[in-house]
């Protein structure tokens, strides 16, 4: 949206000279090309966009981060999250996977990882990756342990 400065130079008052008007639209309404001044900016908008629930436009923002800082874990993970949630799986696969690649140690990445395996009826490397996840979380996470308990009770190994 065009920003807003108080002054209105196609007023017929405002006596601007032409190549002002034009000027000043073009600062006031032209995108400035990049959406976000970095990617901790675009990773923060995303979080936000995610807590909303404005998934796509948590999807274009984690995208940015992830362009910005390719070898950012978090920004794989969130990626992932939004894509899952957008229901394109083999999309978030390859984000998670790169997040944990980045960061062994990510949790939320390898559990997120989990369910999307589980959904794509994967559920014997489900029950593998969710069973890093919860070993790395040291079993204190309830909805690790009930989806490590769907993944086994899916057939990827007994409970």
């Amino acid at each position: 949206s065009c920003r807003r400065s108080g002054v209105d130079p196609l007023s017929s008052r405002s006596g601007w000279p032409v190549w002002a008007i034009l000027a000043f639209l073009a600062a006031a309404c032209v995108p400035s090309g990049e959406p976000y001044r970095n990617a901790d900016a675009a990773l923060k908008e995303g979080r936000v966009q995610l807590s909303l629930g404005e998934v796509e436009g948590a999807v274009r923002a984690f995208t940015f981060a992830t362009l910005k800082s390719p070898n950012d874990p978090i920004a794989h993970g969130y990626l992932g999250e939004a894509l899952y949630r957008l229901g394109r799986a083999r999309q978030a696969e390859t984000s998670l996977r790169r997040a944990v690649e980045l960061d062994p140690a990510l949790v939320p990445a390898w559990n997120n990882l989990g369910l999307v395996l589980l959904d794509i009826g994967r559920p014997r490397e489900a029950t593998r990756v969710l069973r890093r996840a919860y070993a790395l979380d040291s079993g204190q996470t309830d909805a690790i342990r009930l989806n490590l308990a769907r993944a086994m009770e899916e057939g990827g190994g007994d409970v």
